[in-house]
């Protein structure tokens, strides 16, 4: 009965695995493979980059979404325009819905929201903040400014319910 059960053990073992990585997994190139092919580094060799571009310190607020991340990877958006800026990307290899960012802007090249856009406002510490959920389609958007940077958060849609708006204030509150 023993060697029954110990054969049947083990060949449940053999087929179904006990480790929780499928095969496909180390067949798939990894998730910062793409990221790094168009130009995103380590956030902090980014940033790095970014501050030493516009010769001025660029805060990052202190607080997460409460949502787990396995990579975040940033970039210096340094072309003439809008894009001009700092971008960090928050990714879950396994859960593509838990996708966060923070792009960060000069002030004058930031985005341009009209009111009707705007589904919420937040007071903050430093001035305010607008909740914005129609601009872009699979995203949701905190946008705020401070130091003459222009902030925005995003929060793919999917994963807003455990990153609400409030969460997203929150975040943009807590600076040093």
């Amino acid at each position: 009965m023993k060697v029954k059960f110990l054969l049947l053990l083990l060949f449940n073992i053999a087929c179904f695995g006990t480790v929780g990585v499928s095969a496909d997994y180390y067949d798939s190139p990894p998730v910062e493979k793409g990221f790094f092919e168009i130009g995103y580094k380590p956030a902090e060799e980014a940033l790095n980059l970014c501050e030493d571009h516009f010769q001025q310190k660029i805060e990052l607020p202190y607080k997460l979404p409460p949502i787990s991340f396995t990579h975040y990877l940033g970039r210096c958006t340094n072309n003439l325009g809008s894009s001009n800026g700092f971008e960090v990307e928050y990714l879950n290899e396994k859960r593509p819905e838990l996708h966060y960012m923070i792009h960060i802007k000069p002030k004058e090249h930031g985005l341009k929201v009209d009111k009707e856009h705007v589904a919420k406002t937040f007071k903050l510490n430093d001035g305010k903040g607008v909740y914005v959920t129609e601009l872009i389609r699979s995203f949701n958007l905190f946008i705020f400014e401070r130091d003459g940077w222009q902030y925005i958060l995003s929060i793919d849609k999917r994963g807003s319910r455990q990153v609400p708006p409030e969460v997203l204030a929150d975040i943009a509150n807590s600076f040093k």
